[in-house]
């Protein structure tokens, strides 16, 4: 009667509403601190929160990452932008992208004013200036270097962290409302806004793929194909190590990550869930980390004020009030709910809002006894050549991320031969700029290999080539 994408669909809608129902209609938010409280809590969110934007943003090859924007290219491997995409590619953009030092001015403004911010100096001032700093320069990074969901749930955080306290300081002035509960709700508002990624990410595994997300071959297959790592990297060991395991640990694996996410939210509700959740969220990114490379340390620091929560909590009462939320609180969390519902419907991601979708199509990339490996054959004017791993030469050019998905399977490469041609022009051009004629990348090569599964190699040599496409 109903496909399994109808059914996860609706499963994902119900999901939503019932989230909806609970977070917007609940009392239980009053249960959570004083005033006192509250207010460390804030302090220490926003803290984090602009520290770790602000050390995402000054340790980003931020610079060499947006040159490449300049010549207006609108190529498809970029993120999808959706409205901002016309304005990254206006006159003042364009000239802007085109010059290193504006580019560089407005990173180091970028980072200063989220310094400000985690000062708490003029917050009425600078907190709105540097969102909208952190706003372009997250665009520009997002359409620059294909980052998916890089430094969105601090651009959220912070917004909702300007909303609270604009919030505080009209009732504040109205005196219309007690301090003690509005601290409380806020606090609430923040927790929840924390909360969302994690929930929508399992309604989007749901909606896209259904129970095949359990299936362990398309767990397997994001493990153990690696695309995110080097063989020089320390995790790479690990990877082939996995490939000995069981198909039903992948399956308990995948069941308990989903239920973790789907359960994160009770953390708004309850005092144990605060510690216990978070702290499982953090090892689970630190699986992520150590099995496929992805280091989300943006995330794995908003679970520290969470866990701060909780301790604080222990430590004096909690309050109980029964006022309902403000109506702007009431719409802040529309919004955040709302809007990755939709997206997530119409499987679409715009800056600066996401489905905070994960796998967009079940994997079929593990296959018999081998998985595939693409290095980066590069030759340069003086003669010499050397071959690297794909993050190797994310480090040489200084770019923070790589087109996988037209520039690594080999049968898309073939595909999409001319873009990933334009790709490594634009990367080596900006690249050689900077270097004596000798030192310069004259050719480069796509090489395709295979691992063997049946053996856990480790070196280099021991990988078989299939075949090669010159790029450069």
């Amino acid at each position: 009667m109903f496909s399994s994408g109808m059914l996860a669909l609706l499963l994902s809608i119900g999901l939503t509403a019932l989230w909806v129902f609970v977070l917007v209609f609940s009392q239980k938010y009053a249960t959570l601190y004083p005033a006192t409280q509250s207010k460390q809590i804030l302090t220490v969110a926003r803290v984090i929160v602009a520290g770790v934007a602000g050390w995402m943003i000054a340790t980003t090859s931020f610079v060499s990452s947006s040159l490449y924007l300049a010549a207006g290219f609108t190529d498809s491997f970029y993120t999808d932008l959706g409205p901002l995409a016309s304005g990254l590619f206006t006159p003042f953009m364009q000239m802007l992208t085109a010059n290193a030092w504006a580019l560089g001015l407005l990173q180091v403004a970028t980072v200063a004013g989220l310094a400000l911010v985690a000062g708490g100096y003029a917050l009425r001032i600078t907190l709105p200036i540097t969102i909208g700093l952190y706003f372009v320069v997250l665009g520009t990074l997002l359409k620059a270097s294909l980052g998916g969901h890089l430094g969105l749930q601090s651009f959220y955080l912070l917004v909702v962290l300007w909303g609270i306290y604009e919030t505080l300081a009209y009732y504040r002035r109205s005196n219309s409302r007690s301090q003690a509960v509005l601290y409380t709700q806020a606090v609430y508002v923040l927790f929840i806004a924390i909360a969302v990624p994690y929930t929508f990410a399992v309604i989007n595994k749901l909606k896209i793929l259904g129970v095949a997300w359990f299936d362990s071959a398309n767990i397997r297959s994001y493990l153990h194909v690696n695309e995110y790592l080097g063989y020089e990297y320390w995790q790479w060991p690990l990877s082939l190590w996995s490939t000995t395991w069981p198909h039903e640990l992948f399956y308990i694996g995948g069941i308990a990550v989903v239920l973790l996410q789907l359960l994160y939210a009770l953390m708004v509700f309850f005092s144990w869930a605060r510690l216990l959740l978070s702290v499982a969220i953090i090892l689970m990114h630190v699986a992520i980390y150590s099995f496929m490379g992805f280091l989300f340390y943006d995330l794995i620091l908003i679970q520290l004020i969470i866990v701060y929560a909780y301790f604080l909590g222990r430590k004096n009462g909690v309050v109980t009030s029964t006022r309902p939320l403000p109506l702007v609180f009431v719409g802040a969390l529309g919004v955040m709910i709302f809007i990755p519902m939709y997206l997530t419907i119409i499987d679409k991601t715009w800056f600066p809002f996401t489905n905070w979708g994960v796998y967009y199509q079940p994997s079929t990339r593990l296959a018999g006894d081998s998985f595939p490996y693409t290095s980066i054959n590069m030759q340069y004017e003086n003669g010499t050549s050397e071959q690297l791993s794909i993050p190797a030469f994310q480090r040489l050019a200084g770019i923070s991320t790589y087109p996988r998905s037209r520039c690594y399977w080999r049968l898309d490469v073939a595909m999409h031969v001319a873009d990933c041609r334009l790709y490594f022009e634009r990367i080596v051009a900006i690249h050689n700029e900077r270097l004596p004629q000798a030192e310069r990348i004259a050719h480069v090569q796509l090489t395709f290999h295979y691992w063997s599964l049946s053996e856990l190699q480790t070196q280099q040599p021991l990988m078989s080539t299939s075949s090669m496409i010159r790029v450069y």
